[in-house]
Order: C-alpha cells, then sequence, then structure tokens
C-alpha cells in the first residue's frame, strides 16, 4: 500500500517544516495504531507512506478485502483533524490542519519482487490522486467510476 498525503504542502509553506514534521509524526503514530503488529509501515519520502502486509494463509479475494477495508481504516484516521503544536516555544500558537490521503494497493501477484510491487502501488496512488485525491485505486482493477466507495483504478 502506498499512501500521500493531500493537503500536505500548505502546511510547510504556510507553518513552515517544524509543523509539517509534526504532521508526519502524528500520520505515523496513526498508522501504527491501525495496523496489526506484524504489518511494516514506513515513511517513504515526503509525505509519502509505504505499507506492506505479511502474506496470508487467507483465500485471495477475502485477504484483498480485509486490504481494502484496512485502506478504507486508514484513510478515515488520517482525515481526521490535527492539532500541531511546537512544544518547545510556550508562546507558539495550535496550528489545526485537515489532510486527507490517497492511497494505492497493489498486491504479491502484481510483482515478482518487492521493488515492482511498490512501483505498482505508487502508480495505483497516482492514480488515486488523478481521480481527485482521497481516493483508494487497486493496481490491477478496472476502472469503474460508479463504485460509491471510491476503490477501482488502474495503472
Amino acid at each position: 500500500m502506498f499512501i500521500d498525503l493531500d493537503n500536505f504542502k500548505p502546511l510547510n509553506d504556510n507553518h513552515g517544516h517544524l509543523m509539517g514534521d509534526l504532521l508526519l509524526k502524528e500520520a505515523a503514530s496513526r498508522l501504527s495504531k491501525a495496523l496489526r503488529e506484524s504489518d511494516l509501515v514506513a515513511r517513504f519520502g515526503g509525505d509519502e507512506f509505504v505499507v506492506l502486509f505479511p502474506p496470508s494463509n487467507t483465500e485471495i479475494s477475502r485477504y484483498r478485502e480485509n486490504i481494502e477495508s484496512v485502506a478504507h481504516k486508514i484513510q478515515q484516521i488520517l482525515s481526521q483533524p490535527y492539532s500541531l503544536k511546537d512544544d518547545r516555544d510556550e508562546a507558539s500558537k495550535v496550528v489545526s490542519h485537515r489532510c486527507t490521503a490517497s492511497i494505492g494497493i497493489a498486491f504479491y501477484d502484481h510483482a515478482d519482487d518487492i521493488a515492482t510491487l511498490v512501483e505498482h502501488a505508487d502508480k495505483a496512488m497516482y492514480q488515486a490522486k488523478r481521480q481527485g485525491k482521497n481516493q483508494i485505486c487497486v493496481m490491477g482493477q478496472v476502472m469503474d467510476d460508479e463504485r460509491p466507495d471510491g476503490v477501482g483504478g488502474s495503472a
């Protein structure tokens, strides 16, 4: 899963990189709390995160549904308002900020190695951005604009 925070740049531009760093730390904390201990989350760069889920013995269609369900949960927790304050400066104001997440998903059958898997998830995430941000796209699925949950897309 490749996650990009929508609306992150205005925070950095208007309030400085310190506030951006605080938001990234809070987003990472929220992601960690939303995942299982066996899942791996890492900041990929900038305002992007990658989540790797271990393979499962669960039937593939159920596994995919579970991952898409987790993506919706992640979208929900990352879209909650952020209240950011520089604790080093007692006079600093609390900055409130909202952002959403564009998420791309690729499954192990989409790639022969981890680098290709991440690349495919990244492409699916860019498809989510093209669909208007705050979307979830799965690599290899046919785009279906009729689906109310926003899941769809192909890279």
